[in-house]
């Protein structure tokens, strides 16, 4: 090994004779891997520049072959003395190669978890990758110094944070050149904002910067769907980290002109599809969801109102999505100010020459009758035949497309589920339609949604719907016993929800006659290889717990194990590979100017980026703990047995990444709680205490930490739901549930919770730009104080009641909202404060001229 350095310098000799010499001798030694450190010497010792560059070349090639097989000594040797040659280096093409060749090694030791071994070195590597992103003249060092930052920024503390901010701007600038020379790279390179989403990293001061970039990838229409995608899907996050920003009509022109782009094919469904149109108005939800609606619905109303009269069909498709989409986060405010508009609006899409346009039309009215209540429904006598004649129409159509077909039957469940007994004086029309849909002779698809259909008419006529029930049972009575094929298993699936609606509806005297046969059905399919059959299942048991009451008992030995299988699965769960092996001859090697060669394939049977559950196992998740809820609420004392394993499972699921899965499991310990206590024997009631007052401090974590609001809101009402529940039981609250509720209420009202968005520099906390989910949260932390106060006792609560009082009363100042005085007021009224009040007079002078102070001057008391 010696003479290595000489066989490098003959290689770069101008005469073929030597050069072909100095190839074979190269070869002889090549795959000793004492060449290795060999290199690693000349690299730092060599004081000719191309030499030094040659070594790099040569020992990233050698590398990419034997690096998995080298032993951790020698890694570590290397990884040093990259280090110190980068710091070094000033040679252009030797750090060119040094730092192409760090970064493999860089991310090959934070793949394999070695980050935290590299952390005391990170504001060095920071530099040396600024150095990188600099390096203008070689793209693929600036690719993988972005590689590089994406693997880091899981481990960065919060002393590096600014360090690691610092790259964003130059991050975006090289992806802007990627895009145009190579755009699946820069595609992926923008997995560094991906991986930002997951991580504590706060770049809200880049967030203007960003959110441009991002949106001139969205609407580069020359573009793949891929990255305008990501694109779009990293606007939406940006939106909810900070929404005051300056930039929303940039937004919302960008936004509202992709979802008006015409789609690629005839039976595209823009709603649907996950294509750009699709994920802009998802955008458009998000701001819906987390901006006030006064700065979101007028603007973009004022935009899209013109496009109802244009003759661009897509123009006037997207605005009936645009308005669809918002009523979800400005529901309040148009159920107050706009419905007749946008009904009117609505009645003439729905009568469009367009089929796309008819198709939102439709999307619209189902949004409408889900968010718009009571007020949609006084308009039943208009829309019902409306969606009458469009059910007839599809019904003798056998070519109408399955997403059309959809909107159909989603509008009309959607509104008569709504309607309530408004509903019966068209019940026989309708179950005509019905029974038609569920025919034989109708197509799978069909059956499914005339099936949910029935079950939503159920669930509005109740015991009206029974002269139809013998006729209907019949129908699920068939597609329930047919043998399991998955061509039919959406029908099945729907038959079983249906029927579990209709045990719930239909009174348990007219259900329980069939009550056994439905466990016998049910448990029939319980151990069928299929998840959405399996969670349709798990609902049916908790409908007919309700039915059955304790005499369910026998049978929970073959559900309840099924159902506690199901929590703790992985099964579903598949592992995602890199797109890329992170082989590092992805790219052209000419700008190293080594010529063509045979690449030899980097050894990683790792390459692991994560991994995936389907939705439907995610789904039987949270179903399961909605109905072992129900069914230890009915069942009572034959539940017990099973109480604690429940308890165990249902718990580790409270911190389960799906968002769904949180909700459902933290209102099912709410439930369990209740249970035990009215179960529990007087010896294990201390036991019990103990437990519980652990389950309240975690509640109170959730509350203050967990990152999405309707988690916490469910998290609230369960509280509440709880609370008031120990209040009747002599439970004894320990000090730390205590003070961590009262803290956790405090910061909700202060718009400090994490999932209030709030950070460092961020504004968008603040009371006045409040979308109207945050009203809800606020509210539902309001509604905890009452019965926290009264389990915890007046002299003990008072002085916690003394640090939310300002947030309170500051709700009562004359310019706060009618709502925000509504909430103080009741929120203080509430019968368990009096107690506590009415002991001190300070408190109830400083509340009683507030109160006053928020009338108006004539109905204030003289004294």
């Amino acid at each position: 090994m010696a003479n290595l350095e000489s066989i490098l310098e003959r290689l770069l000799v101008p005469d073929s004779t030597v050069i072909r010499q100095a190839t074979q001798d190269l070869q002889s030694i090549y795959k000793d891997p004492s060449v290795v450190p060999v290199l690693c010497q000349i690299l730092t010792s060599s004081h000719n520049p191309q030499i030094r560059q040659f070594a790099a070349v040569v020992l990233r090639k050698r590398l990419v072959k034997m690096w998995k097989r080298l032993d951790a000594p020698t890694k570590e040797s290397i990884k040093t003395a990259l280090i110190q040659i980068l710091v070094q280096e000033r040679t252009h093409i030797v750090l060119n190669s040094v730092a192409h060749l760090a970064a493999m090694l860089v991310l090959d030791a934070l793949m394999d978890s070695a980050a935290l071994e590299l952390q005391s070195q990170f504001v060095s590597i920071f530099a040396l990758l600024l150095d990188a992103l600099h390096d203008s003249s070689s793209y693929v060092v600036q690719f993988y110094a972005i590689r590089c930052l994406t693997v880091m920024a899981e481990y960065v503390r919060e002393e590096e944070c600014h360090r690691f901010v610092e790259l964003i701007p130059n991050v975006v600038t090289v992806i802007k050149a990627l895009v145009l020379r190579d755009e699946d790279k820069a595609c992926e390179a923008m997995e560094l904002f991906d991986e930002l989403v997951e991580c504590e990293v706060d770049i809200t001061s880049h967030v203007s910067l960003l959110i441009r970039f991002f949106l001139e990838l969205a609407t580069n229409t020359s573009l793949g769907n891929s990255i305008r995608v990501k694109g779009l899907a990293l606007v939406s996050w940006l939106i909810t980290i900070r929404k005051k920003h300056g930039l929303l009509p940039i937004i919302l022109e960008a936004v509202l002109n992709i979802m008006a782009t015409p789609t690629g094919e005839e039976g595209d469904d823009p709603v649907e599809s996950q294509s750009p149109i699709s994920v802009a108005a998802q955008v458009l939800d998000v701001l819906a969801l987390n901006l006030p609606p006064e700065k979101i619905f007028t603007p973009v109303l004022q935009m899209v109102v013109p496009w109802l009269d244009s003759d661009n069909e897509f123009q006037r498709t997207a605005a009936m999505i645009a308005m669809a989409v918002m009523v979800e986060g400005c529901s309040e405010h148009i159920r107050n100010n706009c419905v007749p508009q946008l009904l009117q609006f609505t009645y003439k899409a729905v009568t469009d020459r367009s089929h796309i346009v008819r198709n939102a039309s439709l999307f619209a009215i189902g949004q409408f009758s889900e968010y718009l209540q009571p007020e949609i429904s006084q308009y039943s006598a208009d829309l019902l035949p409306i969606l009458f004649q469009f059910v007839d129409h599809a019904l003798v159509s056998s070519h109408e497309e399955n997403s059309y077909l959809t909107k159909i039957f989603y509008a009309l469940e959607t509104f008569c589920e709504q309607l309530g007994p408004g509903l019966t004086p068209y019940l026989p029309v309708l179950m005509d339609k019905l029974f038609m849909a569920v025919a034989p002779s109708a197509s799978i698809h069909t059956r499914e949604l005339g099936t949910s259909a029935i079950g939503a008419v159920a669930n509005a006529c109740q015991e009206g719907l029974l002269p139809f029930f013998p006729r209907i049972i019949q129908l699920l009575r068939e597609y329930l016993t047919m043998s399991y094929n998955k061509s039919y298993s959406v029908l099945q699936s729907q038959a079983v929800d249906t029927l579990g609606v209709l045990a719930r509806t239909i009174g348990t005297e007219n259900f329980a006659p069939i009550s056994n046969e439905s466990i016998a059905l049910a448990l029939n399919l319980l151990h069928v290889d299929d998840p959405d059959l399996r969670r349709s299942v798990y609902g049916l048991f908790a409908s007919l717990s309700y039915v059955l009451g304790d005499k369910m008992g026998s049978y929970l030995n073959d559900i309840v194990p099924q159902m506690i299988n199901s929590l703790s699965s992985e099964e579903g769960v598949s592992t995602v590979y890199a797109a890329s092996n992170m082989s590092f001859l992805d790219f052209s090697e000419a700008e190293e100017g080594e010529g063509e060669e045979e690449e030899e394939a980097l050894e990683d049977n790792d390459g692991v980026q994560g991994y995936s559950v389907e939705n439907a196992f995610l789904e039987e998740k949270e179903d399961a703990c909605n109905a072992l809820a129900e069914i230890a609420e009915n069942v009572g004392a034959a539940f017990l047995p099973y109480l604690d394993d429940c308890f165990r499972e249902v718990n580790v699921l409270s911190e389960h990444s799906a968002v769904g899965i949180r909700k459902a499991s933290i209102s099912t310990l709410g439930v369990f709680c209740q249970v035990w206590y009215q179960l529990c024997s007087l010896e294990d009631r201390a036991n019990l205490d103990v437990l519980v007052n652990t389950t309240l401090l975690s509640m109170a974590a959730v509350v203050r930490t967990d990152t999405d609001r309707t988690v916490v809101i469910a998290t609230l009402e369960t509280l509440e739901s709880l609370l008031k529940f120990l209040k009747g039981v002599s439970f004894i609250m320990e000090r730390n549930p205590l003070d961590s509720l009262s803290v956790s209420i405090q910061d909700v009202l202060e718009l400090k919770a994490q999932c209030q968005g709030v950070s460092e520099g961020n504004e968008s906390g603040e009371e006045g730009y409040m979308a109207e989910y945050d009203s809800v949260l606020v509210e539902c932390a309001g509604c905890v104080i009452g019965p926290l106060a009264a389990v915890a006792g007046g002299e003990v609560f008072l002085p916690f009641l003394r640090s939310l009082l300002p947030q309170l009363l500051r709700r009562l100042s004359p310019s706060s909202t009618v709502a925000d005085k509504s909430f103080a007021i009741g929120t203080l009224a509430e019968d368990n404060l009096h107690p506590k009040l009415s002991q001190k007079s300070d408190v109830t002078t400083l509340i009683y001229s507030r109160h006053c102070s928020a009338l108006p001057r004539q109905d204030c008391p003289r004294d």
